[in-house]
């Protein structure tokens, strides 16, 4: 459950109640009967901040502060994930793409510079490929190119029938989140409000989500 209390963000997780400053001014936006969440800060030209499998807008927190000032700057909760609606569709980053360009509609923005970090970074290659006119620069971090090859062994396993069935029981249990995420980060361990939104999110957009990166090969497009 979350609610927002004296300029606080209040969020009832698997690691207890957590307490967030809102710096990040969030809104409720309607794309393609969706509703989503979505920080929309900033003036001048538009860049859309795409988070990754398992996460949510807040993942922008640290480098909010610095591109507010100069840019507006947009984080959404995407489909499935965060705060945002899970309606019952097929995942797929190709379906989130064009989810994504629908933001952008409803947004009023006809050009944006797209920023995605993980799946975030595949589905705004796609975006990219498929709609240029709607992309004035792309910036990837550490996004799958080929995603029958860019998992290590521990995330592919999880996309295993019997394995996810097991994890999906487990997924409110902390030390099950961390052994799952150990490859999500090179430098320390992933903090709790990072992984909380893995815990937010529905099964169906984590597993379809997962499956459809093993599918996808973004090298191809031009």
């Amino acid at each position: 459950m979350s609610r927002l209390r004296g300029g606080r963000l209040i969020l009832d997780t698997p690691f207890g109640r957590r307490l967030y400053r809102v710096a990040m001014d969030v809104m409720a936006v309607g794309v393609k009967g969706i509703e989503a969440i979505c920080a929309d800060q900033g003036v001048g030209h538009a860049v859309v901040f795409v988070h990754g499998w398992g996460a949510w807008h807040r993942y922008w927190r640290f480098l909010w502060p610095r591109v507010v000032p100069r840019f507006r700057s947009l984080a959404v909760d995407l489909p499935g994930f965060g705060l945002s609606e899970k309606p019952a569709v097929d995942y797929t980053v190709e379906w989130l793409a064009e989810w994504l360009v629908g933001l952008l509609d409803a947004k009023g923005i006809g050009r944006a510079v797209l920023v995605g970090h993980s799946m975030g970074g595949m589905i705004s290659t796609l975006v990219a490929a498929r709609h240029p006119e709607r992309v004035e620069r792309l910036v990837t971090l550490n996004a799958p190119v080929h995603g029958a090859t860019a998992f290590p062994p521990r995330i592919r396993m999880l996309t295993a029938p019997g394995v996810r069935a097991v994890c999906r029981g487990l997924m409110g249990i902390p030390p099950v989140l961390r052994w799952l995420t150990r490859d999500f980060t090179s430098t320390r361990p992933l903090d709790d409000e990072d992984l909380e939104p893995i815990r937010m999110a529905s099964y169906r957009a984590l597993v379809g989500t997962m499956m459809s990166m093993k599918e996808t090969d973004v090298s191809v497009m031009g």
